[in-house]
């Protein structure tokens, strides 16, 4: 598979900036701060895999951050002792949110033009989510309209 994507979020507030971009960098995503008001950053990551997908860093456990140490789930992680898989960014992104604030991350790719992807996640500063997948359009179709459409792939 050649899963193709490209990851972003809105701007939202946090409450320790730095903290939020040193744990950023362990997933290669960049993160950019609003040039008026320092507290506020929006992610970006361009890379050829996908933004959801756990992501395995060659460190051990010992060389993440505590807040990403203290959610690695060990079941996953591989047998090697210095391969560590890292939890999903919405596992912990929230805690760094002000007050009122909400991290909305979408992403969008293809795999060649075998099919599409695209969602959105939003995460509340209480950790509370909504998502929504483009491919939800199938089961919408079905429901309201009770035809069976055929699939945007091949």
């Amino acid at each position: 598979m050649s899963l193709n994507s490209v990851a972003r979020s809105n701007e939202f507030e946090v409450t320790d900036v730095e903290m939020v971009k040193k744990c950023l960098a362990f997933y290669r995503i960049d993160a950019d701060q609003d040039k008026k008001n320092p507290n506020k950053i929006k992610m970006i990551r361009q890379y050829d895999d996908s933004w959801w997908g756990r992501e395995s860093i060659n460190q051990p456990i010992q060389n993440l951050m505590p807040i990403l140490a203290a959610l690695v789930d060990v079941d996953h992680c591989d047998d090697d002792p210095n391969i560590t898989e890292l939890p999903y960014v919405e596992e912990w992104i929230w805690r760094y949110l002000k007050e009122g604030e909400v991290v909305i991350l979408q992403e969008v790719g293809n795999d060649k033009m075998r099919y599409l992807t695209g969602s959105s996640l939003a995460i509340n500063h209480e950790g509370k989510s909504l998502q929504v997948d483009i491919c939800d359009i199938y089961e919408k179709v079905k429901k309201e309209w009770n035809i069976d459409p055929s699939r945007c792939e091949y």
